[in-house]
């Protein structure tokens, strides 16, 4: 059985007074401000919500609570805190706690190239990236952890510079690439609890999905939340941490573009987080497509409306030649026939006369 390690608080890693808007938005979705606390005590000792969950089902509440709502808490905090130091002017504290929190995000068991098997969030993006096509290369590295350590160098060039706004706008690129393994995960949890056409749970293990779903979700629900309450909503009620469901109720489809409407507001694109694959032949899935990160008009991506106003207009222009050419050949066929029945001028005589005569 799982048992809690005595003297030790989850809660301790995390100092809501600081975070910012992140543990703003947090505490007052969740109406507390040691809600990742509880979710991680409540999957340990099989209390609250988890109450009659299996330890499967526990052990992943447990696993992924302590990595994304905890871990990635305290690392929005150190980002934070980093860039309140650079506004007091202490640089060097405010590296280290940029420093500190990329230590929180990679965990220490990735190795010198990141190719480990660490349960942070680096690890998360690497594992989602080979199932969503979002890899850079092959199954490795995650765009996503690219772009965020892209980021953090960025960041922490700033705050040795002082310039703490850019640090601050560094952090939220950071925060939102650390969201995308996240929504990949929600969703491939999504897909495999629906029961319907689209749905994937007849080839899912069971109820642990149902558990794996909520920790994937519960992560970000709050920013989600903010973005847009009802999708908020929509989504959490499809996902809900229930042992006897209904699950996804709304169908997955409805909850993947519930998901993707807020991806622009979430700070994240539909190319970073693709679709997902099948895990033994790497194919898409039937009935999921990315999304497309192009405008819509009319219902229809811009750039197909400029394909087929392209194709409209070369076919206009072909039909103009074609035409043409067919007005040309009446003109000339009108004209040859004018030449041949004209009448014969004094003196003149065909073939067919002289016979005749003769």
């Amino acid at each position: 059985d799982i048992q809690p390690t005595a003297g030790i608080s989850i809660a301790s890693l995390v100092d809501n007074t600081t975070c910012g808007d992140y543990a703003a938005t947090t505490t007052s979705y969740w109406n507390s401000d040691t809600y990742a606390d509880t979710f991680v005590r409540d999957a340990i000792l099989g209390t609250g919500p988890v109450a009659g969950w299996n330890h499967e089902s526990r052990r992943e509440l447990l696993t992924k609570g302590a990595a994304y709502l905890v871990v990635r808490q305290s690392i929005f905090d150190r980002l934070r805190k980093g860039v309140d130091k650079c506004n007091e002017g202490a640089r060097d504290a405010a590296v280290y706690d940029w420093e500190v929190a990329y230590a929180l995000h990679s965990g220490n068991r990735e190795g010198p190239e990141g190719r480990g098997s660490g349960s942070s969030t680096y690890g998360l993006a690497d594992r989602r990236c080979w199932q969503f096509a979002t890899c850079v290369t092959g199954t490795f590295p995650a765009r996503a952890n690219v772009l965020a350590l892209e980021a953090w160098r960025r960041g922490v060039t700033a705050l040795y510079a002082g310039q703490c706004m850019s640090a601050l706008r560094e952090m939220k690129l950071i925060k939102a690439q650390l969201t995308v393994p996240l929504v990949q995960g929600a969703l491939r949890e999504a897909h495999e609890t629906d029961y319907g056409p689209a749905g994937g749970a007849h080839a899912a293990d069971g109820i642990v999905e149902v558990a794996e779903g909520w920790a994937f979700l519960a992560a970000f629900l709050p920013e989600l939340a903010q973005c847009d309450a009802g999708v908020a909503q929509l989504v959490s009620t499809n996902l809900a941490l229930s042992l006897t469901g209904p699950w996804m109720s709304s169908g997955f489809k409805a909850v993947k573009e519930a998901m993707e409407s807020q991806y622009a507001c979430l700070g994240i694109t539909c190319s970073d987080v693709g679709a997902m694959l099948t895990d033994n032949t790497f194919q898409p899935i039937a009935d999921w497509r990315a999304c497309s990160d192009e405008p819509v008009l009319y219902g229809l991506e811009v750039s197909r409306i400029v394909t087929y106003a392209v194709g409209l207009i070369a076919a206009v222009v072909v039909l103009a030649v074609i035409l043409a050419l067919l007005a040309c050949a009446l003109c000339y066929m009108c004209a040859t026939k004018g030449k041949n029945t004209a009448p014969k001028r004094q003196g003149e005589e065909n073939y067919i006369d002289v016979q005749m005569k003769g």
